[in-house]
């Protein structure tokens, strides 16, 4: 607990860069390592390689394959030709987030369905 503490205070110039400082036009937060922005594709790119640039020089090394892009079903083409070589996954349906889930209704039920059936533990 205490080791988690200190490294998101560690990562407080980067939260502070990224939230409300050089990409001002993202809505962030972070909640320890977990990073969430929301805004336009283009500003949510540049936001993603403010990220990757800044986050090493503070002990923060994003995971491309465990990052998500959730976006509307007519942006979804958009999205895929802006982030084609970042590596991180595109979806208009949605995905799970901080044990919670982000998407389309019908993803949500899905989601909540397999948790009465299979229990909290997944």
């Amino acid at each position: 607990p205490v080791a988690m503490f200190m490294y998101a205070i560690g990562l407080s110039p980067l939260t502070n860069m990224t939230c409300h400082g050089l990409s001002s036009d993202v809505r962030a937060v972070f909640f320890a390592d977990d990073g969430t922005g929301c805004g336009s594709l283009n500003k949510l790119f540049d936001w993603w390689n403010l990220i990757l640039a800044m986050g090493p020089r503070l002990g923060y090394y994003p995971n491309a394959e465990k990052s998500w892009l959730i976006v509307k079903e007519k942006h979804i083409d958009n999205a895929k030709e802006i982030f084609s070589n970042a590596g991180v996954n595109i979806s208009s349906e949605g995905t799970k987030h901080l044990g919670a889930v982000l998407g389309k209704r019908q993803h949500m039920e899905k989601f909540l369905a397999d948790k009465v059936e299979n229990g909290l533990k997944n």
